[in-house]
């Protein structure tokens, strides 16, 4: 039986994002172009409606940055200091934005109203209701 040379060293990882990564983020974002324009509609039938359209929009959009964002972190062969300062810029983004801005309420279609925390609420700017017994008087 012929002996098989010992393995080489591993290849180093690509600054790159390999092909699998790449069609996969193709094939989300044909997919959330089909569902906006309506695609989706011939195949499911009435019940989809603008609300579903949105959220099937946001979780193919969350699918791949997330996935984006896990080759970058664990496979691609950038720097270690360069992967850590995206991560944690990362994080601070998405705090500085659960700190700085809240939800007012959502539309009909369910997107998200957000005002800045510091603002007063609509509610807190209208006038104060007077009681019908106290302007009589």
């Amino acid at each position: 039986m012929p002996k098989r040379p010992p393995p080489g060293p591993a290849p180093a990882p690509s600054l790159w994002p390999p092909r699998r990564l790449l069609v996969s983020l193709a094939s989300l974002a044909a997919a959330t172009l089909l569902v906006r324009a309506g695609f989706l509609e011939y195949v499911a039938g009435g019940i989809i409606d603008g609300a579903v359209r949105n959220i099937i929009t946001l979780i193919l959009g969350f699918t791949g940055l997330v996935s984006a964002l896990a080759w970058f972190l664990r496979e691609s062969g950038h720097a270690r200091p360069l992967k850590r300062g995206v991560l944690f810029g990362v994080a601070a983004l998405v705090g500085a934005g659960i700190a700085a801005l809240r939800i007012e309420g959502v539309s009909g279609d369910l997107v998200p109203r957000f005002r800045a925390r510091w603002q007063k609420p609509r509610d807190a700017l209208l006038e104060p209701a007077v009681a019908a017994g106290a302007a009589a008087a």
